[in-house]
């Protein structure tokens, strides 16, 4: 069953495609102005028999940060739909194009004619576009493009002499490259790094074996019921289901940290959408081969990670920067208390884009303004 919204221009092959595809139409919506952030507010809860959601971008009236929010929304809600993205405006390599793909979404279609277009629509409906069907949509950008376009995701916002960064949702994944190696305690550090830069911010435990149910029961002396619990102004969700994270979005978050747990294949979508993306794994010879698997990867896929090694010696990080020169690799000390970690480059650097920078501005004591005053006066 399958809802579409289109263009009047591209309602026709739109029809066709879908007709051609044998798809019950459940609902279509046809304007040159419509508003998906009001779609996914009013009819969010209302999708659940739908198979298949097919957007012509042209359509849409949003902005663009505003179609990324919605359609981020719509995935986490809806994992098992199918979202089929349009816009033949649009050439391959475009930016907004390349973030749905960074998302998961391979279902694009784009710069094409009217009957290119119709057997693409038929396709993406009937089977569906594989990851290396869609490569062509991944943006290749410098480090200086990067952290541009990374830039855009967040709003700047000065307060007195501070530049802050008003983020809402900001995705985090975190996953280990297996049990033990330190990925559930750099999730607690991580929290609190970002904590001290005034975000709100959330912990999922999206894991199979549960970290956070020991720290409730220790930190809690009365029982507490609940399904999350708040320690030092950041909450903790406990045994999290991630397809219930859009019960999330709405609690006011700046930052959302999802800690996976041991990384495995049918995770990785999920893992792919946060916007922060950090694999953790231990710096001793015999867990640096736990890696194995992730490195395994397609290189479009790993340039996109960020390694964090724990607790590493200065001949250890030597060998591992020797040997993962193209890769984005951190070292974090081993806090024995994750709930206060200390300062280190790394963790500012991997967690820059979160962090709030200070705007330096002149300080002039009172001196300076009581003489200014006194001859202005004169």
């Amino acid at each position: 069953m399958i809802l579409y919204i289109s263009t009047y221009k591209n309602s026709e092959i739109i029809a066709e495609a879908v007709e051609k595809s044998k798809q019950t139409v459940m609902d279509h919506m046809i304007n040159d102005r419509i508003s998906l952030t009001d779609f996914v507010k009013t009819r969010l809860n209302q999708l659940q028999s739908l198979s298949h959601l097919l957007i012509d971008l042209q359509a849409l009236v949003d902005e663009e940060k505003e179609i990324i929010d919605s359609i981020q929304s719509l995935r986490m809600v809806y994992d098992d739909k199918r979202i089929i993205l349009l816009d033949l405006s649009r050439k391959r390599g475009d930016e907004l194009l390349s973030q749905f793909f960074s998302m998961g979404i391979y279902d694009i279609i784009s710069e094409e004619d009217i009957d290119i277009a119709l057997d693409e629509i038929v396709y993406c409906i009937t089977t569906g576009k594989k990851f290396k069907d869609s490569m062509q949509y991944q943006l290749e950008v410098t480090k200086q493009e990067e952290s541009v376009i990374k830039e855009k995701v967040t709003e700047k916002v000065i307060v007195q002499n501070h530049i802050i960064k008003k983020l809402n949702n900001a995705l985090i994944g975190i996953v280990g490259t297996a049990h033990r190696v330190g990925a559930s305690h750099h999730v607690i550090m991580a929290a609190n790094y970002l904590k001290r830069q005034g975000h709100n911010i959330a912990v999922l435990e999206c894991s199979e074996n549960s970290v956070l149910d020991s720290y409730k029961e220790f930190f809690f002396d009365e029982e507490n019921d609940r399904d999350f619990f708040e320690y030092k102004k950041v909450v903790y969700y406990p045994n999290f289901r991630f397809e219930d994270i859009s019960q999330i979005f709405n609690q006011g978050y700046d930052v959302i940290i999802i800690d996976f747990g041991v990384f495995k294949m049918d995770i990785l979508n999920d893992f792919l959408r946060c916007m922060t993306k950090v694999v953790v794994t231990g710096s001793q010879p015999y867990e640096l081969s736990y890696s194995d698997k992730v490195l395994g990867l397609d290189d479009s896929i790993i340039q996109n990670l960020n390694f964090v090694f724990q607790d590493a010696s200065s001949e250890i990080k030597k060998i591992i920067r020797d040997n993962m020169e193209k890769e984005n690799v951190y070292f974090a000390p081993y806090n024995v208390d994750p709930f206060h970690p200390e300062e280190n480059d790394d963790m500012r650097n991997l967690y820059q884009e979160f962090i709030n920078v200070v705007e330096k501005k002149e300080r002039k004591g009172w001196l300076h303004g009581l003489f200014s005053k006194k001859g202005k006066e004169e």
